[in-house]
């Protein structure tokens, strides 16, 4: 495995332990292949607000970030104010 994949694997599960840890919950993860290409999708809950963020992509890593954006953004509208649920700007980025 190069060093630049283990970075990205490494950062995904950095990704998918911190949203744990704030509350969000694996709602469906599913590898599968279109077209003869690899693609992963992440679906997250809040069950505490009936929320919901999705990711999809070629990696887990690439699905996850787009998770963490989706939940950025929510903190942002103001549907996460308050809760420890929601990533301050800054806090999380790619690589």
């Amino acid at each position: 495995m190069s060093k630049e994949l283990m970075q990205t694997a490494f950062r995904a599960i950095e990704i998918l332990h911190h949203l744990r840890e704030v509350g969000w919950m694996v709602a469906v993860h599913n590898d599968y292949i279109f077209q003869g290409k690899r693609y992963t999708f992440w679906l997250l809950t809040l069950p505490s607000h009936s929320l919901f963020v999705r990711g999809e992509g070629e990696s887990d890593y690439t699905a996850l970030f787009q998770c963490e954006e989706a939940i950025k953004k929510l903190s942002m509208q103001g549907y996460l104010t308050g809760l420890k649920a929601s990533i301050p700007d800054g806090q999380a980025s790619p690589l």
